[in-house]
């Protein structure tokens, strides 16, 4: 009896103390939703941000109506998507709120990239280049099985490269 008991109290005292693993699971992709005038900072200072941090940054163009963009930020929760897009920040450009607000960053990044369709994602470096750039037509349905190993080759591989 004396034998599970000290095990237990253990147990217990760390409980009580506020014992906390050193390190704790990620529960999401790293996620941002850029507007354009109604950020503090500028898109080069966020992208600098993301590149101290050792991230990628990865301009995300999406809507609120659209269903795919929908089930992708729904996704960013899920382990195969934390893992794949682990190396990476999302910065999600709204193309809804640059046409209805007029927003010139919002919509003059839509143009500068060329998105015609959505959702979009645009690997850049420092300087706004395209490293990168791929659509939600990349895999056959909007499920992390699927998106997962296509986002990790974007990020990581060449097939996506321009």
């Amino acid at each position: 009896m004396k034998t599970l008991m000290y095990p237990i109290l253990g147990f217990v005292i760390l409980l009580m103390t506020g014992f906390a693993p050193a390190s704790s699971p990620v529960t999401s992709a790293d996620f941002i939703d850029f507007y354009g005038k109604d950020q503090n900072e500028s898109l080069d200072a966020l992208i600098a941000t993301v590149l101290e941090n050792e991230k990628t940054p990865v301009l995300y163009f999406s809507a609120t109506w659209c269903g795919p963009c929908k089930r992708f930020k729904k996704s960013l929760v899920d382990a195969k998507m934390i893992e794949a897009l682990q190396e990476a920040t999302l910065i999600m450009v709204d193309v809804d709120k640059a046409m209805r607000d007029n927003n010139e960053v919002n919509s003059g990044l839509t143009k500068r990239f060329g998105i015609t369709s959505i959702p979009t994602f645009i690997k850049i470096d420092q300087k706004l280049n395209m490293l990168a750039k791929v659509g939600g037509e990349a895999w056959e349905e909007d499920i992390p099985e699927n998106m997962a190993p296509v986002m990790k080759e974007f990020l990581n591989g060449t097939k996506f490269n321009r």
